[in-house]
């Protein structure tokens, strides 16, 4: 029994061979947000959904998360969303254009208003276009 087991861990040992290399590359690709639904009013110290849709272009976009930023000035009461999908290379991609959709939770911890700034891609001149939102927080 004892040589049986270790002919079967050799087989499996010697199996895995680091002979052939992963040519697939990973990177990050920011993709543009088409569409926000987001309550009108957020209640002070509640949690509030908000969801963002997106086109994956390619069998190779995947969600990979959101990247926020919050300002330091108006008492730090912007925070930018942007959409972020890691893309592979080196491998065959399809067209897909499919919509999908992400959701996050925000619990409204300050008072007065939230405003958000969507990035939705780049203009003719290569700026960054945002569809702001600002949501009044009430008691």
């Amino acid at each position: 029994m004892k040589y049986f087991i270790a002919l079967l861990v050799s087989l499996i040992v010697l199996s895995c061979s680091n002979d052939e290399v992963d040519q697939t590359a990973i990177s990050n690709e920011f993709i543009p947000i088409e569409e926000v639904f987001i309550p009108s009013e957020f209640q002070l110290n509640q949690n509030h959904q908000i969801t963002i849709t997106y086109t994956e272009p390619t069998t190779c976009h995947k969600f990979s998360n959101l990247l926020f930023e919050k300002d330091i000035d108006e008492n730090s009461r912007r925070a930018v969303a942007i959409a972020t999908k890691s893309v592979t290379e080196g491998v065959p991609c399809d067209s897909i254009n499919k919509t999908s959709e992400t959701t996050f939770n925000l619990f409204a911890s300050q008072r007065d208003y939230y405003l958000f700034r969507f990035w939705q891609g780049k203009d003719d001149d290569g700026k960054d276009v945002y569809l702001e939102i600002e949501v009044p927080v009430v008691n």
